[in-house]
């Protein structure tokens, strides 16, 4: 969840500390056999696992140990010094049900809890932003006619009084509706991403700041308005840290309120910026271990992407 390669090892010496061999404690007191770097096995399911020492982004440790095993009968000798490669890796969603209509490009440069927040700028404007690396989608393209703003509101969360029919000031209800499960990977789910002129819907998502929603991650080129069908790579979970919708900012969390240029969200306040109306979402690294993230996660913990925020240590090795 945080630290550094060294962090690592020293996890790694620990858990070794809890498995006994030949009835003894396991140590792996030469560090030299422990070893951080980058595991891949893609496309899931039908690959060739593959670790790299020292490769970065890091989402592994593999282990070397050698172990004493007495032998019963000493053909050779009497104790015997075996050594097995295990290997620990992130994993993350290989299937996985958005609860809000928005993709992110894999832009993340930080992996983990200890990264300084790394905010994605979703605009309601048509055009996007040039920092923009989030749009929309429409979970029932192909729509009926051409998609628009209802097609997109229809799976926007609803919060009863905030952003339902009859509430002040929304032009657009949320509808509620939950979006069909995504696939990821090299062969996953297509969608159809847009960044659209749907202004109505800022308000609906004033409703939703401070809450967690898993959305999918494509394979899109980062810094560059997102348009047209996205394959989804994998999936992080997000937290609504702030909007800015006609003018009038929202938000909770410190540097959320947009109110000075190169604030940690990167709010854009001035005129001729692009992004008058717009949602502001930090990307959360979610552990699925934790009974407490049941609710987000899946039990297709089959995809390798480092850049994606939600999954958990699995044993690959």
């Amino acid at each position: 969840e945080a630290g550094n390669a060294s962090d690592a090892v020293a996890g790694a010496q620990q858990s070794a500390a809890l498995n006994t061999v030949d009835g003894q404690p396991a140590t792996i007191d030469d560090t030299s056999n422990i070893v951080v770097g980058h595991w891949q096995c893609s496309p899931a399911g039908n690959c060739t696992p593959t670790f790299t020492a020292n490769a970065e982004p890091y989402n592994a440790v593999r282990t070397t140990p050698s172990y004493p095993i007495s032998n019963v009968l000493g053909i050779w000798q009497s104790v015997s010094h075996p050594r097995r490669n295990a290997t620990a890796a992130w994993l993350t969603l290989g299937t996985g049900i958005p609860g809000i209509p928005v993709v992110l490009a894999n832009c993340f440069s930080c992996y983990s809890s200890a990264c300084p927040p790394q905010a994605q700028v979703v605009t309601f404007a048509s055009g996007g932003t040039g920092n923009t690396n989030a749009a929309w989608y429409y979970p029932g393209y192909p729509c009926s006619g051409s998609c628009g703003t209802p097609d997109l509101a229809a799976y926007v969360p609803a919060v009863p009084g905030c952003n339902t029919a009859g509430s002040p000031g929304i032009s657009q209800p949320a509808g509620g509706a939950i979006a069909v499960a995504l696939n990821a990977g090299s062969s996953g789910s297509v969608v159809h991403a847009t960044h659209g002129t749907i202004t109505s819907v800022c308000k609906d998502f004033q409703c939703l700041i401070g809450k967690q929603y898993l959305v999918g991650i494509m394979g899109t080129a980062c810094g560059v308005p997102i348009n047209g069908s996205q394959t989804i790579t994998g999936f992080s979970t997000i937290k609504i840290v702030g909007t800015k919708c006609s003018g009038n900012v929202s938000g909770t969390d410190p540097g959320s309120q947009c109110t000075a240029a190169g604030a940690p969200f990167q709010c854009c306040t001035g005129p001729g910026t692009g992004c008058n109306n717009a949602m502001y979402v930090l990307g959360q690294f979610i552990d699925c271990a934790k009974p407490e993230n049941a609710p987000i996660c899946s039990a297709q913990l089959t995809s390798e992407c480092p850049g994606c925020g939600t999954g958990e240590v699995v044993m690959v090795e």
